[in-house]
């Protein structure tokens, strides 16, 4: 086991130097790229914009870090508070950068929820939507199933075999396939929300959308009377 682990932590280093110097090497080329003062200004636009994604690209692995930490050392802060899931859900598609379909049914749904631990595990699961639907926009979806409020994310990626729907939520799991090894990724993402889940006494899913069109993610968490 001791072994297991080593091995485990290695490949951990090795992947996160990986993922780190990607984005520094690509934010320090376009940086010098915009040195010149001959780059015309559609084209310097464009650079911003991959400038900043590559910011916020790092900006998620230092805080998927830091998260990783606190949670291995039972210190992630958990600030519950009475929230409205409907309009909490709404006003964080109104404020992604990109857009996003959101529908539903619900006017009032009541939650007792850490609202920044609850946003920080919606943003990795559209991010993932995102990523592996090669852009294009996840649908959201708002469901109260008995005493249960539901956060669905469909996306139009690649299907995940059935035999890998619990193991993706394990921390630094990853898909071995080799659409998984086209995308960057540190297997750190599903395990994180998988852990918010669970402090929340809430459970998450993965199923094949209807007509097996691509994923959904379900985020469920106990509905407060």
């Amino acid at each position: 086991r001791g072994a297991y682990f080593r091995h485990q932590q290695k490949s951990f280093v090795n992947m996160m130097t990986h993922e780190l110097k990607l984005p520094i090497a690509s934010i320090r080329m376009f940086g010098q790229t915009l040195q010149k003062k001959n780059v015309p200004e559609s084209q310097r636009e464009h650079f911003v914009s991959l400038l900043l994604r590559d910011c916020d690209r790092m900006h998620l692995l230092v805080d998927h870090l830091l998260k990783l930490q606190q949670i291995e050392r039972r210190q992630l802060p958990l600030d519950m508070r009475h929230l409205n899931a409907v309009n909490f859900f709404e006003n964080f598609a109104k404020s992604w950068t990109r857009p996003l379909a959101l529908a539903s049914k619900e006017k009032e749904a009541w939650i007792h929820a850490d609202p920044v631990l609850i946003e920080y595990a919606l943003t990795n699961l559209v991010v993932n939507a995102e990523k592996y639907s090669n852009g294009k926009a996840p649908k959201l979806s708002i469901s109260v199933e008995d005493k249960w409020l539901e956060y669905h994310i469909e996306d139009e990626a690649t299907l995940i075999p059935k035999k890998y729907f619990k193991q993706i939520f394990k921390r630094f799991f990853r898909i071995p396939n080799l659409e998984t090894r086209r995308h960057n990724g540190t297997g750190l993402g599903l395990y994180i929300v998988h852990y918010i889940t669970r402090l929340h006494k809430g459970q998450i899913m993965v199923n094949h959308r209807e007509n097996e069109l691509g994923n959904k993610f379900t985020l469920r968490l106990p509905l407060t009377k």
